[in-house]
């Protein structure tokens, strides 16, 4: 059997989006007989990863690596981070082909194979990458789902900033639609690394709409499909919605995920309103009700999400990582 690894790492600062996105991706490498372990310096790893994969932590330091390394002799290391140390990349590579996903690290020229999905500008390019919104790796929660039918009237809007949101938007998104005086009821999900509580428990206290929290659900796609329209981050959860053809506004957590909102928004899917701590709740609450009330442009954000994202993008990365392993 054909041995990877795949070096990902999560915790409360950076978020979780990378580790479960891996997930989704080593599940589907198992099932085409490849066994997937995981590499990490973070301990949470232990906890979201299912028993029947290896989870090996690393200590900050190079002989630690080298000896898991020769260990395991993988022919492929998949780099699901941002951003490597670049005496660590050197290890990586001594003996094996890495391809990273949405790198974009300055020291990205030391890795010749990268797949962009959400960084199709800033992550590794050239002869030996793929990028495009139709490689997005979905977990089968998103990807078994039937995208939603638009219905004139909205009756439920999601709101989600990813597992984290670092720069906690979701209690000022909840207290933005106060302003809109319609019979709505407003899903609100977070992550396992999600630390705003405080916040989010008044602004849902102080709601004069009905909110639904759902806390580190195993089933996304099932809470999504349930909603007219979102209110969301830039990352991954944008891309979810995408699939699933939900109209969607993006309120982006972090800067560089503006690169991704605002492709998505020039081929015809989403509103960006780009990275700003201090965006008001006036101007949330105006483009939300704007859109709302927008059929036409709720139908087209509809048939272009599903466009761009069929749900297909998982298999289409697992084919690449077995040709290169060939």
């Amino acid at each position: 059997m054909n041995k990877i690894i795949i070096k990902t790492d999560g915790n409360n600062s950076i978020g979780l989006g990378h580790v479960y996105r891996s997930l989704n991706l080593a599940k589907e490498l198992k099932n085409n007989n490849i066994k997937v372990i995981f590499l990490t310096k973070s301990i949470i790893l232990k906890k979201i990863i299912p028993k029947s994969f290896t989870v090996k932590n690393i200590r900050n330091n190079k002989n630690d690596l080298q000896k898991i390394l020769d260990s395991i002799n993988p022919k492929i290391i998949v780099i699901d981070n941002l951003k490597e140390n670049s005496n660590e990349l050197k290890i990586l590579g001594g003996k094996s082909k890495i391809i990273a996903i949405d790198y974009t690290g300055k020291n990205k020229k030391m890795i010749k194979f990268g797949i962009n999905m959400l960084y199709q500008k800033s992550g590794i390019r050239g002869k030996n990458s793929f990028s495009g919104f139709d490689l997005t790796i979905l977990s089968e929660s998103i990807r078994n789902k039937n995208p939603i039918k638009i219905s004139r009237k909205v009756k439920k809007i999601l709101v989600i900033q990813g597992g984290s949101d670092t720069s906690c938007n979701t209690p000022k998104i909840i207290e933005s639609l106060n302003e809109i005086n319609e019979d709505i009821q407003i899903d609100v999900i977070v992550g396992a690394s999600f630390e705003c509580w405080k916040k989010l428990e008044k602004s849902i206290n102080n709601s004069i709409h009905r909110v639904k929290l759902f806390c580190n659900s195993k089933n996304i796609g099932k809470i999504m499909i349930g909603n007219d329209m979102a209110i969301t981050g830039g990352g991954m959860s944008s891309l979810e919605l995408c699939c699933l053809g939900i109209p969607s506004i993006i309120i982006c957590g972090e800067s560089f995920e503006n690169e991704t909102a605002s492709l998505l928004a020039k081929k015809g899917f989403g509103i960006n309103l780009g990275y700003n701590k201090k965006i008001s709740k006036e101007k949330i609450a105006v483009i939300s009700k704007e859109l709302m009330m927008n059929y036409e442009q709720r139908k087209k954000m509809n048939k272009m999400g599903q466009k761009l994202i069929d749900g297909n993008g998982t298999k289409r990365v697992s084919s690449i990582i077995q040709r290169m392993i060939k």
